[in-house]
């Protein structure tokens, strides 16, 4: 699932709760608070209000022939 945090995010996976990753609205590859995460993470957040659902980018082939 692909986000875009709005507001800081502190997420706990279900199956490992001694971990805590924390999302950051300034954060992610370009900075601009667009993560991919778990599912579980992904409705948390939306439903919070701390994320919005976004699509995610198009995959390219590795080995595609053009």
């Amino acid at each position: 699932m692909r986000v875009r945090f709005t507001a800081p995010f502190d997420y706990t996976p279900a199956e490992e709760p001694r971990v805590l990753i924390a999302y950051s609205p300034i954060g992610g590859e370009e900075k601009d608070g667009e993560y991919t995460v778990r599912r579980e993470c992904g409705e948390a957040a939306v439903a919070q209000g701390k994320a919005v659902a976004v699509k995610a980018p198009s995959r390219k082939a590795d080995n595609a022939e053009t």
